[in-house]
């Protein structure tokens, strides 16, 4: 069965995405003072971390059907960019994990025990390696697919144009509730473009030919199967 089409649940998407921005408390940069803000928002912050994961979830049957529409044009950077944008998902899940445990620790340490022990988490090689793999993944790997779909003729210039505004103002401002939001909406209005183009597509049609000489083959447009002359 073909994946859904490469923008469905782009509204689901963005609100999930919205919502983290609006539910996730706003901490300082001072890990003790962040500490204390965790500790009084601890319901909030579960509820901004399961809205997260929900938006990660999200993103693979979008990026499942972008591969499928850029594949049959450009299958080398269909691949490359799901994957970036695959190793990217897993590290952005990472990070959250990472987040989930300073939450752990802002409930149950205390004092100067619980700020070495926040202090140490990005530090660990793991979460180095999800950090840039968030960073470097997703964003590139989107930037990919949409730069593929654009130059195959499949989708507008501005599509990918939108992506990498979107991707700039993510981490240039990841920290200003406003050019978040601005960065949802970019999303979701590249990826509904890409949506409409996937739903408008022509089927691809596999070509059968079976083994032999002068053996019968499977048009590719034909109904049921419809098997042409042998050809010589």
């Amino acid at each position: 069965m073909d994946p859904a089409p490469s923008g469905d649940g782009a509204g689901s998407r963005t609100l999930a995405g919205l919502a983290t921005t609006l539910v996730w408390p706003q901490t300082p940069l001072d890990v003790a003072e962040r500490l204390e803000v965790l500790a009084g928002t601890t319901a909030r912050t579960h509820l901004a971390h399961l809205l997260n994961l929900v938006t990660i979830l999200l993103f693979v049957p979008a990026v499942a059907g972008m591969h499928r529409l850029l594949q049959p044009h450009r299958a080398r950077a269909a691949a490359i960019g799901t994957g970036l944008v695959a190793a990217g998902l897993v590290g952005w899940s990472g990070v959250l994990a990472l987040g989930a445990a300073e939450l752990q620790l802002a409930g149950t340490l205390s004092g100067g025990t619980a700020v070495s022990a926040v202090e140490s988490l990005p530090s660990s090689p793991v979460a180095i390696a999800m950090t840039a793999g968030f960073l470097l993944g997703t964003f590139s790997g989107l930037v990919v697919l949409t730069v593929g779909l654009w130059r195959a003729q499949v989708v507008p210039a501005w599509v990918s144009a939108a992506v990498g505004l979107a991707v700039v103002g993510d981490v240039v401002g990841s920290t200003i509730t406003a050019v978040v939001i601005a960065v949802w909406v970019l999303f979701a209005v590249a990826l509904t473009a890409v949506a409409r183009a996937r739903a408008t597509a022509p089927e691809q049609r596999l070509t059968a030919q079976p083994s032999g000489a002068g053996g019968g083959h499977i048009t590719p447009g034909g109904v049921g199967g419809r098997v042409a002359p042998p050809t010589s």
